[in-house]
């Protein structure tokens, strides 16, 4: 109900509206789910050890509107869907996703729940590229509907997480991209990694799907870049291919780690864009 109330409004108000109104509800839902509040800040003092409770708290708030935008730009209606994409997704290293793309073994776009992965991933499909979104289905049926209605428009295939691996190996077969979030894992398995100087578990499916299929990795990462035109940077780093030597569990962490690495780096910069409701260092699940 309360995602149809606030498709409603968007499809009533400009995008600047929206915001106000957003803003107004993440405020709301900081203060009274005192579980992700205390949840986001026990991750935001992990990102950020030197930095007092002030700073934590407002961090925390920022965590929540920023999120309540990244579902306000993801859902907000417009007829020129083509043009909006454009005017809110700057991308920066297309080139990497073409190179990958001249193995013929498809490419894995392994990104994080950070600024907009979804706007990013409706804003590569298109552009021409054949991506396919592993996914995680939401617990309603129908608000997971919403989702893949809105990633369809976009151009965007969807499969979702415990059926998807036909689909994937299928798709990487065809040389398309597979776009997956690697900074929380699902089901029963996962990899050991160091994050922010602590143990965490990662999601292993990106690298084993690499490794068993001989794809080459892109690292994705799309924060808010400018605030007054409210744009997004898809950044596309450097295609890598792991190596296959030794054990299976140690490429799966490597691939991994070096992945982590990376998002550390873009969670620094931009701490108030990571969406994580979660404790990723709470986790005990292991490949």
């Amino acid at each position: 109900l309360l995602y149809k109330i606030g498709l409603s409004i968007l499809s009533l108000s400009s995008r600047e509206t929206a915001y106000s109104v957003v803003s107004f509800f993440s405020k709301l839902k900081c203060v009274f789910s005192k579980r992700d509040r205390e949840l986001v800040k026990a991750n935001l003092r992990a990102v950020l050890p030197e930095a007092d409770d002030k700073k934590i708290s407002s961090l925390t708030g920022d965590v929540f509107k920023n999120f309540g935008r990244y579902l306000a730009d993801f859902f907000f209606p417009t007829e020129d869907r083509e043009g909006y994409l454009k005017r809110a997704v700057r991308i920066s290293g297309i080139e990497n996703i073409d190179e990958a793309l001249k193995s013929g073994k498809g490419c894995i776009v392994l990104s994080g729940h950070f600024g907009n992965w979804e706007l990013a991933g409706c804003a590569l499909a298109n552009r021409g590229y054949k991506l396919n979104a592993v996914v995680l289905p939401h617990a309603d049926p129908r608000i997971n509907n919403l989702f893949i209605e809105r990633r369809r428009k976009a151009g965007a295939n969807v499969a979702h997480i415990g059926n998807a691996k036909t689909a994937v190996r299928e798709a990487l077969r065809r040389n398309e991209s597979i776009a997956i979030l690697g900074d929380r894992p699902y089901g029963d398995r996962g990899v050991k990694i160091r994050f922010f100087g602590r143990t965490a578990v990662f999601p292993r499916g990106a690298a084993l799907f690499s490794l068993r299929n001989g794809s080459p990795i892109v690292l994705a990462f799309t924060p808010r870049t400018n605030a007054k035109d409210n744009t997004y940077t898809l950044i596309l780093e450097k295609p890598f291919l792991p190596k296959r030597n030794g054990l299976l569990e140690e490429q799966l962490r490597g691939i991994m780690q070096r992945f982590a690495d990376r998002f550390e780096y873009y969670i620094r910069k931009y701490p108030s864009q990571w969406y994580m409701f979660h404790n990723v260092w709470s986790e005990r699940k292991q490949a």
